[in-house]
This record gives C-alpha cells, structure tokens and sequence, in this order.
C-alpha cells in the first residue's frame, strides 16, 4: 500500500496503525493522514493462537518455541505487545519468531511447522478454531489511516476528490454502524464465506469503542485513484477525524448520510 501510495499508483490508501510510523522511521515524507478512525481499548480481531496437543497453555510456554507474523504489521506490533507483557520477545534466546508474508501465517499454522501464529478475523474458523492464548486488547488502539501525498493537496481537483471520499467513508462507517447484520452478511458471510454466527462472533469480539462525533470534508463531484481495503470488523462507534480539509460537515454515529 505505501510502495503504491509513495510510486503515484494511487491516489488514496488506507493502511493500520502500524506501517505508517515504521514507513517515517525510514525517512517516508510524502505522505499526509487525511483522515483516522479509530476502535479504541478492541483485540481488532488479532488472535494468538497455538497448537492445540504442544502444552502451551499460556503466553509464557512460548520460551524457545517458534511463532509464525507478518513483519511490519499490525500482528507484529500486537504480538511484541503480548510477548512484552510476560518478559519475552522475538529474539533467539526467546520466542523464536518466524516472519512470513501475512498470507502465509495461517497456512504454516496448519502444516504445524510453528508451534504459534498470530492470526486475524476470519482466519481464525479457516485454521479450526485452536486455543487462543491472548488477542490484542491493550496491546493496540485500533487506529486506521486514510492517506494520500501531500504534493496532490496543492491540487483543488484531486483536494476536492479527495474531501469527498472522506465524506463518503464517514458515511459507510455511520451505516455500518446503524446496520450490523447487514454488514455481517456482506463482509464476513458473502466476501470471506463464514456464517452468519461465525461473522457475529467476531464482530462481537471485535469490541466498540466510546461514541464519538465524526467530521467529513464538503462534498465533491470529482473523482480520485484509491486502493482501501474494506476492514475486517465492524467499528459500529467508531472515531473519523477530518485533519486538513476545510468546510467540513458533521456526523454522529448511526447516521447514513451527511447533515449540513
């Protein structure tokens, strides 16, 4: 997503609380956050999972034994958070962590070559339910970015674009929020092939932060390149706040559309 962003491929993106500031430790500064929204205090889905027949039975077991993530991530992040809290890390005396690509975790979990992964959302029923030794509340604050570079903000057509798909996001969020069943059945049921239970599980695990006003930028007609990926919960109260456009337009949670 950043490589795409930072090459000109797209003109907006949508990246986890994560890569950005690994991306600024190493010397990014074309990008600008447009917009943040946030599901404060949720394990966002993110899942410690462990072999169910190899004695670990709690974060400690872990000493010396091999655990499957995807650097540079926000699984990363959690699970150095996890480690951290019971005085382990991902170091050869320690956890022995085994960073793959993020769609490589799960499959390496079920060819039982780790004996740990940390997983997300739906991966969780795709790998059989295993024993979930810790998750990410209080390792993560849900944060989620929408970018784009700065050079297009000294552009009023791709500005105006851009405005207007924060609005539009604001919207989607409100109406996920007002329509949780609906939203289960389009994301979890029809694009990820869970049932409807397995989806309300973990929108329900998910967590909802504290309610909160959202901000969205005026409206436009124009159009801009954008490359976001739909997120795999629901932030039914969640946090959008508009950072450097003006004319904004007020939103509470619950609602579907913009009021003036």
């Amino acid at each position: 997503m950043l490589e795409a962003l930072i090459s000109g491929a797209v003109d907006i993106g949508c990246i986890g609380e994560a890569p950005l500031p690994i991306a600024v430790g190493a010397g990014v500064k074309d990008l600008v956050a447009i917009g943040i929204y946030a599901n404060p205090g949720s394990p966002e889905n993110y899942y410690l999972v462990a072999q169910p027949d190899r004695g670990i039975k709690a974060v400690a077991d872990l000493k010396g034994r091999t655990v499957a993530y995807p650097p540079g991530s926000g699984r990363h992040m959690v699970l150095a958070g996890i480690l951290h809290a019971d005085g382990l890390d991902l170091g050869a005396s320690s956890v022995k962590g085994v960073p793959l690509a993020g769609t490589e975790v799960a499959p390496s979990f079920v060819s039982r070559s780790v004996d740990a992964a940390i997983v997300v959302g739906g991966q969780y029923f795709r790998i059989g339910k295993p024993p979930i030794i810790a998750d990410g509340h209080g390792h993560n604050w849900g944060v989620n970015v929408i970018l784009t570079r700065k050079a297009l903000l000294d552009d009023p057509a791709k500005t105006a674009a851009i405005a207007d798909f924060v609005r539009r996001a604001v919207a989607f969020y409100n109406w996920q929020g007002a329509n949780p069943d609906a939203w289960i059945r389009a994301s979890y049921v029809k694009q990820e092939g869970l049932t409807f239970e397995q989806g309300k599980w973990l929108d329900d695990a998910a967590g909802h932060g504290a309610t909160r006003s959202m901000r969205s930028p005026s409206r436009s007609s124009s159009r801009s390149r954008t490359a976001c990926s739909p997120p795999a919960r629901s932030n039914r109260e969640s946090t959008l706040r508009h950072m450097s456009m003006a004319g904004s337009t007020r939103l509470s949670p619950g609602r579907t559309t913009p009021t003036a």
